[in-house]
């Protein structure tokens, strides 16, 4: 039984390793290269160079929510390996159909067996804070837009409060709002208010689990995310300003939300082209932007994401072949 425990265990390793170089060598292909070479030679690379390094580092505070998420849960992970991770999982979610295969494996990595309910917990509720912080700055950014077109710091600071108590009403009373709206489930007979109800208890149960956070781990968590959505708004920024389009940092503002929002659709168009990039599209020329300028943006932002993702690929392939040399020494 021992022998063959080690052989599967080989046997799994040799395998993920080719699994890993075949997707390495698809990556190119898959990725539509010439596309991604065209429009580099048409911009300034130092800045595509400073809008890829921001990209990247936006890894270490997502990680940091993660992190912060997982610690709640008692699952201690080195805040520097679940970095290395995370480059490693922009490597995967470059490929829509194969994206969950890295989100599998690095809940494997990263939680204990005696641990995963706890895991699948922290993981949920991280991607709905994600998912409600985007649209809650996506909101700002529109109305901001709307009334004047540029940052009010005292409208910013309201915002920020009402954000903050907002989220810790939802933490303290998720347990209510959960058992209330499993009781509507069951009363209505609206297909509509049985799915909003639905979608509203699984919300608040997720935060339910994150009712014993104090206002101060609160504010520590919305200033995390408050960072990441700024740096990764300057990112946008510096890829409008390298292909010179005249657009302002608030338009940018719902513009990336929208996009980032329209990501989490598991789309795919022919060359890696995803929902994102054809959303880039629309919603830059509905400011009036031109056809060519709009494209160019789309593409540039493909092409940041194909680096980072090479990056990734690059991380995920040494991380393997040290796993499968690892237990090569073990056999």
């Amino acid at each position: 039984m021992k022998l063959n425990k080690t052989f599967l265990k080989k046997l799994g390793a040799g395998l993920n390793l080719v699994f890993i170089l075949a997707l390495v060598i698809v990556f190119f292909n898959y990725a539509g290269l010439d596309g991604v070479l065209k429009v580099l030679l048409t911009v300034s690379l130092p800045w595509f160079a400073l809008a890829l390094a921001i990209s990247i580092s936006l890894n270490a505070f997502n990680s940091v929510r993660l992190w912060f998420m997982l610690r709640k849960q008692e699952i201690v992970v080195p805040l520097f390996e679940l970095i290395v991770i995370n480059v490693g999982l922009r490597f995967y979610a470059f490929f829509s159909p194969i994206s969950s295969v890295g989100s599998l494996l690095r809940f494997q990595r990263l939680i204990p067996a005696q641990k995963i309910a706890e895991g699948l917990a922290a993981f949920g509720a991280n991607r709905v804070f994600e998912i409600v912080f985007l649209i809650s700055m996506g909101v700002f950014w529109g109305f901001t837009s709307i009334n004047q077109n540029a940052i009010n710091p005292s409208g910013f600071i309201v915002y920020l409060i009402m954000l903050m108590l907002a989220l810790w009403l939802a933490f303290r009373f998720s347990d209510f709002v959960t058992t209330w709206a499993a009781g509507k489930q069951a009363s209505t007979h609206s297909k509509i208010l049985i799915w909003i109800y639905r979608v509203t208890g699984k919300l608040f149960r997720s935060f339910s689990i994150y009712r014993t956070f104090s206002l101060n781990e609160i504010l520590i968590l919305l200033g995390i995310a408050l960072l990441s959505d700024l740096i990764s708004l300057l990112g946008f920024a510096v890829v409008a300003l390298a292909l010179h389009i005249p657009v302002s940092f608030v338009d940018l503002g719902w513009i990336r939300a929208l996009m980032l929002l329209a990501a989490f659709t598991p789309i795919t168009l022919p060359g890696g082209f995803g929902v994102r990039e054809v959303s880039a599209v629309v919603l830059m020329t509905s400011l009036g932007i031109g056809a060519e300028q709009s494209a160019a943006f789309s593409l540039l932002l493909y092409s940041r994401s194909f680096f980072a993702a090479l990056l990734g690929g690059v991380v995920e392939l040494g991380f393997t072949i040290r796993a499968f040399a690892e237990q090569r020494k073990s056999a």
